[in-house]
């Protein structure tokens, strides 16, 4: 899973289309440094993707908190 189907991201935010992208370049990356082992590549890519958009995500419901405070 890539994009919003991985992580949800605060419209807010707008950084919804820029994640999705750097999802597909880091899969593509472990698929090409792993082309005999899905596990591995899918691995690999979590290990890239995971804290950067967790991060991502708590930036964005941290925002989103913050309208609520106008």
């Amino acid at each position: 899973m890539i994009g919003d189907a991985a992580h949800t991201m605060s419209p807010m935010s707008g950084a919804g289309f820029n994640d999705a992208l750097d999802d597909t370049v880091a899969i593509m990356d472990a698929i090409k440094q792993y082309p005999n082992s899905i596990i591995n590549a899918l691995s690999e890519y979590q290990t890239r993707r995971l804290d950067v958009v967790r991060q991502d995500v708590l930036t964005g419901q941290g925002f989103n908190r913050s309208f609520g405070r106008l």
